[in-house]
């Protein structure tokens, strides 16, 4: 190595510069690539959870992938990265790498896994953007990340109705399929159901039959709203109310005399609110 040296720099034998370009350059010869990397990257690997044996298996992959981790080994491992997820994501498109290391934290802290992170970068970019700005709201609401995912394909209308209305609804007694059902119909209906539906439910009229009359005419509504209660109390199924509602008074009449022979009861006297 010295002759090596003294041939390098010639006469001149204390210049400094050259003798250190010297020994770099006996340096290269006498090591193998994999030593110089070792030499060059043990320390940040080491701070990033590498051991020996993954170094040399790091020192084994593409040039590219080695790239890709020497760059963000250090965040990956903050970010709870152990090394296998770390070598799984260096051979990802750069398309994923790069939505992985963008949105790993939020999506992560919501309790994603990284099948479904992988899943979810392979998603176009409205998805993928809606998942990572509504996914924790959603979940919080009960949705499944999946479920939740299927409302990215939804309309904007569709999203703010249940992002402004789900609490009130789902504190009325309705559940997640019953509200992103409702979220779908005309405004008229919603509105309906918006303002009726806690006290049409807590009168004993299901769901399913509360949709059903956001749908009918007006005077139906109004008939219902207003005797459901009363009617309930005198001892009429809802099934019953709904059919009189929509008969007109000559039916009504006969309907009501079929129900005083029936019940041995005269409900020609009801105080319907017309």
């Amino acid at each position: 190595m010295l002759e090596h040296i003294f041939k390098y720099i010639g006469n001149d034998k204390f210049n400094v510069r050259l003798t250190c370009h010297a020994f770099n350059d006996v340096v290269d010869e006498m090591l193998t690539e994999d030593e110089l990397f070792k030499i060059a990257h043990s320390e940040r690997l080491r701070e990033s959870g590498f051991n020996a044996k993954l170094i040399n298996e790091l020192i084994k992959q593409s040039e590219q992938d080695k790239n890709f981790v020497l760059k963000n080994c250090k965040s990956l491992h903050k970010a709870g990265f152990d090394m296998g997820k770390i070598f799984t994501l260096a051979q990802k498109e750069p398309k994923t790498q790069s939505f992985v290391l963008n949105n790993f934290k939020v999506l992560h802290e919501m309790g994603a896994d990284m099948e479904y992170i992988y899943y979810l970068a392979s998603k176009d970019p409205s998805t993928q953007t809606f998942m990572v700005e509504n996914g924790n709201t959603l979940l919080k609401m009960g949705f499944s990340l999946f479920h939740a995912q299927t409302l990215s394909q939804k309309s904007t209308e569709v999203h703010n109705f249940i992002f402004n209305n789900f609490d009130s609804l789902h504190e009325a007694g309705l559940d997640l399929v019953n509200i992103e059902h409702l979220a779908g119909r005309s405004v008229a209906e919603q509105n309906f159901v918006l303002k009726h539906v806690k006290f049409l439910h807590d009168a004993g009229v299901s769901v399913n039959l509360i949709f059903y009359l956001s749908s009918q005419e007006e005077t139906v509504q109004n008939f219902i709203v207003k005797n459901v209660h009363y009617l309930h109390g005198e001892g009429f199924d809802t099934e019953f109310i709904f059919t009189f509602a929509r008969l007109g008074e000559r039916e009504r009449a006969f309907l009501l005399a079929e129900r005083s022979k029936e019940f041995g009861r005269d409900f020609s006297k009801l105080n319907l609110n017309l």
